[in-house]
């Protein structure tokens, strides 16, 4: 999709028009001004950090000031200044070294188009003049005579001056004169290419450099067939594959954040339970564990977060370049483009290097906490009240990663005290290894260990219908008879309601979505019947209803379960009426319509931590695995008694079946491998 005018002006660091829009060696971007202060503030900031600044995206270490040039604002690569510019100057001076970004300048140029042909600099002196040409950087109305002194003051003569005719008769951009700088011959324009060194050059780099290349050719001639090639448009995908793959990386590490943060409470809970069976003497112990806990945790979220900062720096830094390489396809000039795609190549392969280094640097991260069990008989010998060990799994943030399913536990939920075979519609995992059931037949909430057995269990006031995780500790249950949403809390092995709100209709499936932090929910519309899929705030207020399609009528016929994708915001709906599964996004944006004959009566979906989804076809007795994007799909499991709800661990690679029918009281507890 085109960047919009606007965007391919704005300054990254002011969030405001260009003012003197000066580029960097990598392209990048900024007004004069801005760029200036940023200079002083770093060579100020790398004072007091010890000439040490926070480590690059491109090789994770700390950036080390020299005094010989600075890291770019957004992508942090060291832009080196030429001896000839540091001579006698500071960096306060060094911004107005930089070339002007004449592109951009030919872009405010057009956004800029005057109302009025009067002369500008007339008009202050009160002797109006009508005005035919336009400074792009200057911003101001020019008559033939002040445009002829535009051009020969020292002042102004580099500035693009143009005809007020050419901004009002074409659709786009100015042309415009192209200054292509050479950053290592300061005012020298690239006019060359090297075949032999893949690289841009002036006349002074083929003297130099380049003297002894064969294949040395000016770049008209080789950036004549890169508009109608699909070179620059293939960059500007795999730099789009390069942001997608940030945005994962990022989602993933604040997942990884979130669990972490709910697995140290319900460790702060279980030390607390075992201090209370212990006597005041351990009470120092306590704190100490406490202390080591919390520093350890700091630690590792602090390394996490390190991790986000670099991800949102590339991010920036991707943003950037795309806005330059899309500026340059669709305004630029065939030689503009051609240097900008072959600089934007080589800042490419950089960023690429960045994702693979952090690629290699994730893992599943867990806490794993062991009691000491001796405590009882020698408690005048301890020396600590247990132990934290940090594990790190390697893990994957791949769009599609094809697993197979083994089962690993298989038990019935109905307990001594139930008055019905128990009917379990929906089920989530808590942060640490159990299980919330939804029993609808004896309305209750169940809490289960992975090995089946029953922890606790909390009669609620109507039938419950479907149940998703909230990071914390948390569950939100759908009670589709009273149009309400209740938040429970399961730590310390109880069931505690928190907070119910209530809801336009009567609600039935329900998720998370862990990319919008907001629950989606499908319920039914009073008065019309018609069921609609909703998004709603953890507070209970309905932000927008996102199943309706142009004409005002629902996407979906009978949605009973809902599912969200962890890594963007696509939402996934089961519709068994129709026997499809339909892809949204939070905004309401139709993504597809999936209908298969071997697929019959979906209802139970799920998205696993790799944004694929699992969809349970209860009539068919199977379940499917299928992408992100709804068009590759195969069978994980099959042969299974009306599978009903399925929920995958957002923390583990695991997931829980329950089933309908004779069976409808059994849990079934997979691992994927």
């Amino acid at each position: 999709m085109p960047t919009s005018n606007v965007q391919m002006i704005t300054c990254t660091m002011c969030q405001e028009t260009y003012k003197r829009p000066k580029y960097l060696p990598c392209l990048h971007t900024f007004c004069e001004s801005c760029l200036e202060r940023y200079i002083v503030k770093i060579a100020d900031i790398c004072t007091k950090l010890d000439n040490k600044l926070p480590a690059s995206i491109f090789d994770n270490k700390p950036y080390i000031w020299t005094g010989e040039g600075f890291p770019c604002p957004v992508c942090r690569g060291h832009v080196h200044m030429r001896n000839d510019q540091l001579k006698g100057t500071s960096p306060q001076q060094w911004a107005a070294m930089f070339p002007m970004n004449q592109l951009v300048l030919s872009i405010m140029g057009y956004e800029a188009i005057p109302t009025e042909n009067a002369c500008t600099p007339c008009q202050k002196i009160e002797d109006p003049k009508p005005a035919d040409h336009w400074c792009l950087e200057c911003s101001e109305a020019l008559c033939p005579s002040c445009s002829a002194h535009h051009r020969v003051l020292k002042a102004t003569d580099t500035h693009a001056v143009v005809k007020l005719s050419e901004l009002k008769n074409q659709k786009g951009p100015v042309s415009h004169v192209e200054v292509c700088t050479c950053h290592v011959h300061g005012g020298k324009v690239v006019d060359l290419y090297c075949v032999d060194h893949n690289q841009l050059a002036c006349e002074e780099c083929a003297k130099n450099s380049h003297k002894d290349c064969e294949h040395l050719i000016p770049i008209e001639k080789v950036a004549g067939e890169i508009r109608n090639s699909a070179e620059a448009h293939k960059l500007l995908d795999k730099l789009r594959e390069c942001n997608e793959e940030s945005e994962c990386i990022i989602l993933d590490r604040n997942r990884t954040m979130d669990k972490l943060n709910s697995r140290k409470s319900v460790f702060i809970q279980r030390i607390k339970k075992v201090r209370d069976e212990i006597n005041k003497v351990l009470d120092e112990l306590e704190t100490i564990f406490h202390d080591d806990f919390d520093a350890t945790h700091a630690n590792v979220v602090g390394d996490l977060e390190d991790q986000i900062g670099r991800c949102q720096l590339l991010q920036k830094a991707v943003d950037s370049s795309m806005g330059i390489l899309n500026a340059a396809i669709e305004h630029g000039t065939d030689n503009e483009l051609f240097v900008v795609a072959h600089s934007m190549e080589k800042e490419l392969h950089k960023y690429e290097e960045v994702i693979e280094k952090e690629t290699k640097r994730i893992f599943e991260m867990d806490y794993e906490f062991n009691v000491n069990y001796e405590i009882e008989h020698i408690l005048l010998s301890l020396d600590e009240i247990g132990s934290l060990k940090i594990t790190k799994l390697p893990t994957t943030v791949s769009p599609f990663v094809k697993k197979h399913a083994k089962i690993v536990e298989r038990f019935d939920a109905t307990s001594p005290m139930d008055e019905r075979c128990a009917e379990l519609t929906g089920g989530t995992f808590l942060p640490d290894d159990r299980l919330m059931l939804v029993d609808t037949a004896n309305e209750k909430l169940k809490l289960f260990t992975p090995e089946g057995d029953l922890l606790c269990e909390f009669e609620l006031s109507s039938a419950p219908w479907d149940i998703t995780c909230v990071p914390g500790g948390m569950a939100a249950v759908t009670l589709p008879v009273e149009k309400k949403i209740m938040m429970v809390s399961g730590l310390n092995d109880c069931i505690t309601p928190i907070e119910q709100f209530s809801t336009t209709g009567a609600c039935y499936g329900i998720a998370y979505s862990y990319h919008a932090k907001e629950l989606v929910v499908t319920c039914d519309t009073p008065g019309d019947g018609m069921t609609v899929v909703k998004v709603i705030s953890l507070s209970g207020e309905e932000v927008r209803t996102i199943s309706v399609g142009e004409d005002g009528k629902s996407l979906i016929s009978r949605p009973s379960y809902v599912a969200t994708n962890p890594f963007n915001a696509d939402v996934y709906v089961s519709d068994d009426c129709n026997n499809t599964v339909i892809g949204i996004t939070m905004n309401g944006e139709f993504r597809f319509r999936h209908n298969e004959m071997y697929l019959r009566l979906p209802v139970g979906i799920a998205a696993d931590n790799h944004g694929c989804v699992y969809v349970c076809g209860n009539g068919s007795g199977d379940i499917y695995q299928m992408s992100r994007d709804g068009q590759r799909i195969r069978l994980l499991c099959d042969g299974l008694p009306h599978p009903r709800a399925i929920a995958f661990d957002p923390y583990a690679e695991r997931f829980l079946v329950t089933s309908d029918g004779s069976y409808k009281s059994t849990v079934q507890l997979y691992t994927l491998f």
